[in-house]
């Protein structure tokens, strides 16, 4: 009974996201863009003179195309018939690693440090404000620098729109696709040395320091996949989060 409610609160969660991240008729989805590969992390866009971009439709998941780099630009062109009457924003569903964003130049926002430690934000959505200033009648281009490891890079459909919408929704996925893993973590922590200790009254009970064994390693791989700041290396957390799913199957 308790594993149906499981079940049945993920896949709400699931189409809670969804359908939450669906453009609809105020928001404007971008799915075609240009990039350029960069070896290295780079201050600001390249200039106009240098043209090596290569078209590309969005998602652009580079293990797809052979692509290994730890770096690239994005332009992506946004054409407006009038300005807009409120503020709008930027929205980025998912991305490896992490991202900075500039608007027809000009630097909106970032996910944190886009040198090593890279902050992880390959399972957070970001959303940065326009300035009303920055846009004007006619094309707008939307820059997106991606930092990265090799051969893991990719960049989602950007979402362009009004603030009141896509701002709650990066809320809303946030909620349920990393501070529910943070309560997750939190919950199995608790639960594991509980079971620990009711074990430990109950020797010959050897199912308890089992099930206490798998609580505690999903609850680190609950906290992986909330941590942004890095701890270790990002090698050196990937086998862990890996080692521990092996190790859960096998409890």
């Amino acid at each position: 009974m308790i594993l149906c409610l499981l079940l049945g609160l993920a896949g709400a969660c699931n189409a809670l996201i969804f359908f939450g991240d669906s453009p609809g008729a105020e928001v404007i989805e971008l799915t075609r863009a240009e990039v350029r590969i960069d070896k290295g992390p780079r201050p600001s866009p390249p200039s106009e003179a240098e043209e090596r971009y290569t078209a590309v439709e969005l998602p652009d998941v580079w293990s797809q195309r052979g692509v290994r780099g730890s770096g690239a630009f994005y332009r992506a062109s946004l054409a407006l018939p009038t300005l807009p009457s409120e503020t709008w924003g930027v929205y980025l569903i998912r991305l490896h690693m992490n991202a900075a964003v500039y608007v027809n130049g000009a630097f909106i926002g970032d996910g944190g440090s886009m040198q090593e430690p890279l902050t992880r934000n390959w399972n957070t959505p970001l959303y940065f404000t326009i300035s009303p200033s920055l846009l004007h009648v006619g094309q707008n281009r939307i820059e997106i620098q991606l930092r990265t490891y090799p051969g893991y890079g990719w960049l989602p459909p950007i979402q362009v729109g009004p603030e009141r919408i896509l701002r709650k929704r990066c809320e809303l996925r946030r909620f349920l696709q990393n501070e529910m893993s943070e309560i997750l973590s939190a919950g199995l922590f608790g639960l594991s040395l509980f079971l620990i200790g009711i074990w430990w009254r109950r020797r010959k009970d050897v199912v308890y320091l089992w099930l206490a064994g798998a609580c505690l390693l999903w609850a680190v791989f609950s906290a992986y996949l909330g941590l942004r700041a890095p701890i270790l290396s990002y090698a050196v957390m990937q086998w862990i989060a890996h080692r521990c799913l092996d190790f859960w199957i096998v409890i």
